[in-house]
């Protein structure tokens, strides 16, 4: 005997929910999945049986949520890595090269990080020699 559509899309929404809520998550992810599984459970709820919602469908946006959470979470631990990274770099000789956006000459600078600036419009650490903030990815060598 085939379960009606009703039945079975409350108890997949309802298994999904319990599920999302025993998942250790940042704050603005949980919430996020919070509330895309509360307009999915009342789209699931608010169905009639002549026009039932798409299951592919709810596949789907269910997939394209978790992907771009996913995104997200990656972002903050590439952000978060750099930051440790940059921190490490503290009171550190470092040699790093800095191209000139006008002539594109390339120019070498070693000094002493001296702090670490995270006011950025992108929110990207840079460390700061000799009162000037660069990118890590400039960094050549460290030491010495």
């Amino acid at each position: 005997m085939c379960a009606d559509v009703s039945d079975v899309y409350p108890a997949v929404a309802s298994t999904v929910v319990s599920q999302m809520k025993t998942k250790a998550a940042p704050k603005a992810v949980d919430d996020a999945q919070s509330s895309f599984l509360q307009l999915l459970v009342a789209q699931i709820s608010n169905q009639t049986p002549d026009t039932p919602m798409d299951a592919t469908q709810m596949i789907t946006q269910f997939a394209q949520m978790n992907a771009a959470l996913g995104l997200q979470k990656l972002s903050t631990s590439v952000t978060s890595q750099q930051l440790s990274t940059a921190t490490t770099l503290l009171h550190q000789q470092v040699t790093l090269l800095e191209t000139d956006p006008d002539t594109l000459l390339v120019s070498k600078i070693s000094g002493e990080v001296t702090s670490v600036d995270v006011t950025n419009a992108d929110g990207e650490p840079r460390i700061v020699v000799g009162g000037k903030a660069y990118r890590l990815d400039s960094v050549r060598s460290v030491g010495g």
